[in-house]
């Protein structure tokens, strides 16, 4: 029982934590993409 409730647990948390780093990904780009373009505006 101990295995399976691992197991479960291990299938639940794997994606949640492969789509915090996309999310943190895609921040971090959109950041830098819109500071390039304040930058590009600016001047």
């Amino acid at each position: 029982m101990a295995n399976e409730e691992i197991r479960r647990r291990a299938v639940l948390q794997s994606p949640d934590v492969a789509t915090r780093n996309i999310l943190v990904a895609i921040g971090g780009y959109l950041s830098f993409v819109g500071v390039a373009m304040i930058a590009i505006f600016l001047r």
